[in-house]
């Protein structure tokens, strides 16, 4: 067990990790009244009521001139003042944005009470009263600008400090999109990404998330890049806050379309260089169809006591991906590779130098010569029957027959694959004036995402055949609740209590055009290990061919796989206003698991040399062996054939070989406990001070079936003791130390300069890896792999 204790005194302090945290998006307004003279108004009523649910509540000024309304919803509100003496103050159109602070300096004029003084609030405030560095994205900007996809993750690239990798896709939703972003250089892995305060990150990669809120569903969102207070927790990244629509006292909703269609578009060179004609069916222009529909209904079940909001989307994409390749014909496929020697002879000029671009002729490795006929021994460039091996045979069934005659072309194969994407998510959520001191807000979403056919990507998703015969179907569901209760136990007390569940399914389950192909292979290729140890028997993947030929295409799939996580969260959050302070005390509790199938993923890995580089004669066992070292597509590799399919076709190849012996599900937990306390102090009129510590009790993940084993009693020497190094130094910390570290930050607003401010904040932020290195471990005890070296040097294709 670590325990880790960390200060700083800035309002941005200090993140204490872990896996996964439920995030605030209370906002407050605050602010200082003044008389004529300058002089501060103690005493004064305000009142602020939010203009969406007629939520109200009342503080009074305090000596210093000053009020605060801590733990507020984001919306839009209006304040009234009242005092004896001055004109009645009344403000409109304040807006309050997620996990912000509106400050107002605010003048009354002397006069009577009957008097009203209106203002219409500034749409733009500057921030005097903490120090995070951050960014808003409104409504309207999330919904008019304009979003390839309509992913609300484009818009966070929009904000300074946003650095992604040219690899970065955040146009797409589900497994083909990422959120891995570097906010002011910290880890893309880093942040932690909410909506309406529950945990939205999936744990297993922290590059993805869980659920994408509809643009037209969204209020607006929050980029808390660092220098954040106490109250956050779970990354030393960025905090990445969404906000959610709800209902008001009207009604309010839409209907929209969006769509995209190829008509539009240009043809695929690619798919031009292949045609024979302009009617030739080859010749189609890359599918892109795309339709995203959806509409958004809000309003009062009860005026000024129950509202709902609901939401539902549709985006449903059909996609070209334009695989080439080089594939052997059906003479080749059942051991006749006379018309690719044919082939050759064409192009070979009269100096003998041959420019075929497609694969060697093989060779007989037991002679180092071409095939020839057993009976008369001439050459015929055939593989005799007998030497045939039907696993090979089986596993090349996946390949579809050339469209392109020319066997000396680069690829004798160009197609389109179609692919199907279809995403769905459906939003619900009441909220409910309980009493006047009490809210209730409820919340549920649900994801559907679905690549039914065949991937998006050149490899497939964790690497595919590009062929479309057999590939896997990927399916993630996400789903989150949440509950919220708001209680205002006086004028200067508030609490605020949040429950949320959010978790995802990942289903890979076998695809393609002819899925029962997997069953063939399977019986054809031999296998260490029965299927009785697999999680999924006799329905496990076909073996991966690991080989690295790019030209091939073939690689194999790695369904069925299964992945489930769960988040469970409690928090609580309390803030009192005391003269000139505002203190914040909460705790988070979380439970959490996650589910990942170890071992299965492919089910096991033939490997063979690379074939697009130089011959080698690759030696022993491993990942390269003797049956793939045909360098180039051509003959040099002295103990194969010299062409890629006649190495899979001949009986007593060798390949290196991998296996799994049993397969695990990696059944990892871990749970969080954190508490935090923060004030914000406001020394004047034009200087706050931000100060604050967060307690985390991080416990090590653990396995829910006990077979994770991480330390021994037999090696253990009392004498070495345990290194304990002071964590604010990025190290370990011992079992019972603790460390204080931090800085001291503060805002200021010049007299002269009441548009500006000085900011100086440091802060400490940690955060833990996420789960895979748990799953890592689910594997070491017992031991469940087999490696070629220790198990099998090679095994032969030969049945």
């Amino acid at each position: 067990m670590r325990v880790r204790v960390c200060a700083s005194f800035v309002t941005c302090l200090l993140i204490l990790v872990s896996f996964a945290s439920a995030q605030k998006t209370a906002g407050t307004i605050t602010g200082t009244l003044t008389d004529p003279s300058g002089a501060v108004v103690p005493g004064a009523i305000v009142s602020v009521v939010n203009e969406r649910t007629g939520a109200a509540r009342d503080a009074a000024t305090n000596e210093e001139g000053s009020f605060s309304f801590p733990e507020l919803e984001a919306g839009t509100y209006r304040i009234t003042i009242n005092k004896g003496g001055f004109k009645k103050l009344a403000l409109k159109n304040v807006e309050l944005h997620v996990a912000d602070v509106t400050t107002l300096n605010l003048k009354m004029e002397m006069g009577a009470a009957s008097e009203t003084v209106m203002v219409e609030a500034s749409p733009i405030t500057l921030n005097t009263s903490t120090g995070d560095v951050s960014n808003i994205m409104l409504g309207e900007q999330v919904r008019e600008l304009p979003i390839n996809g309509r992913n609300f993750v484009q818009l966070t690239t929009l904000v300074p400090g946003a650095a992604v990798g040219e690899s970065f896709d955040n146009k797409n939703k589900g497994l083909f999109a990422g959120v891995d972003i570097s906010f002011s250089g910290s880890p893309s892995v880093d942040n932690q990404w909410t909506v309406d305060g529950a945990a939205n990150n999936d744990i297993g990669s922290q590059r993805t998330i869980l659920t994408y809120p509809s643009i037209d569903g969204i209020e607006e969102f929050k980029i808390q890049r660092n220098s954040y207070g106490p109250e956050y927790g779970g990354a030393s990244g960025a905090q990445i806050n969404v906000v959610t629509k709800g209902g008001s006292n009207q009604y309010h909703g839409d209907v929209y379309y969006f769509g995209r269609n190829d008509a539009l578009n240009a043809k695929n060179y690619f798919l031009l260089s292949g045609c024979s004609s302009s009617n030739d069916p080859n010749c189609r222009k890359n599918m892109l169809r795309r339709n995203d529909f959806g509409y958004t209904l809000g309003g009062p079940i009860k005026k000024d006591k129950v509202y709902f909001f609901w939401s539902e989307e549709w985006n449903r994409e059909r996609r070209g991906r334009v695989h080439t390749h080089w594939v052997p014909t059906a003479a080749e496929l059942g051991g006749d590779f006379s018309d690719l020697a044919a082939a050759h002879k064409l192009v070979t000029d009269s100096s003998g130098v041959d420019h075929c671009l497609g694969p060697a002729i093989p060779v007989d490795p037991a002679t180092g010569k071409r095939f020839v006929d057993p009976a008369t021994g001439v050459t015929n460039d055939q593989i005799p029957g007998s030497r045939l091996s039907p696993a090979g045979q089986a596993y090349l069934a996946v390949l579809p027959p050339p469209n392109n005659p020319n066997l000396c072309a680069q690829n004798n194969w160009v197609d389109q694959v179609r692919i199907p994407v279809d995403w769905r998510e459906e939003a619900i959520r009441g909220d409910w004036n309980v009493t006047k001191k009490t809210t209730l807000m409820l919340k549920f979403t649900q994801d559907s995402w679905l690549n039914s056919l065949h991937a998006d990507e050149a490899a497939g998703l964790w690497g595919d055949s590009d062929y479309p015969a057999l590939s896997d179907t990927w399916n993630q569901p996400g789903k989150m609740s949440i509950a919220k209760l708001t209680t205002t136990i006086s004028n200067t007390a508030v609490n605020d209590f949040q429950f949320s569940w959010s978790g995802n399914r990942i289903y890979v389950s076998r695809g393609g055009d002819a899925p029962t192909l997997n069953d063939k292979i399977n019986a054809a290729m031999p296998r260490l290990f029965p299927f009785n140890d697999k999680i999924h028997g006799a329905q496990a993947a076909e073996p991966v061919m690991w080989d690295g030929n790019t030209r091939s295409g073939l690689l194999g799939v790695i369904s069925p796989w299964h992945n489930r996580q769960d988040l469970f969260a409690w928090k609580d959050d309390f803030s009192k206003v005391a003269g000139r302070h505002t203190f914040k005390v909460g705790f988070l509790y979380t439970r959490n698991a996650k589910d990942e199938e170890v071992g299965d993923e492919g089910g096991e890995l033939w490997a063979g040399g690379d074939a697009s580089g130089p011959a080698v004669d690759y030696q022993g066992p491993g990942w390269t062996s003797p049956g793939f070292c045909g360098g180039g597509w051509g003959a040099g590799c002295n103990i194969g054939t010299g062409n890629y399919y006649g190495d899979y076709l001949l009986r007593g190849m060798t390949f290196g070989y991998d296996e799994t012996q049993r397969d695990h599900t990696a059944l990892v937990r871990w749970r969080d406990y954190e508490f935090y306390g923060g004030d914000a102090f406001k020394v004047s009129r034009r200087v706050t001070l931000n100060y604050g510590a967060r307690w985390s009790l991080i416990r090590a993940p653990y396995l829910d079936d006990n077979k994770l084993a991480s330390f021994s009693p037999a090696v253990y020497a009392a004498e070495t003791g345990f290194s304990a190094s002071d964590p604010c130094r990025g190290m370990v910390l011992a079992k019972g130390a603790t460390n204080t570290c931090g800085d001291i930050g503060s805002t200021i607003t010049p007299p002269q300069f009441e548009n500006r401010s000085l900011v100086r904040n440091n802060g400490m932020y940690l955060a833990q890896a996420g789960s895979r290195s748990a799953q890592a471990w689910a594997s070491s005890n017992p031991v469940t792999g087999c490696w070629p070296s220790a198990c099998a040097p090679t095994i032969l294709l030969l049945v």
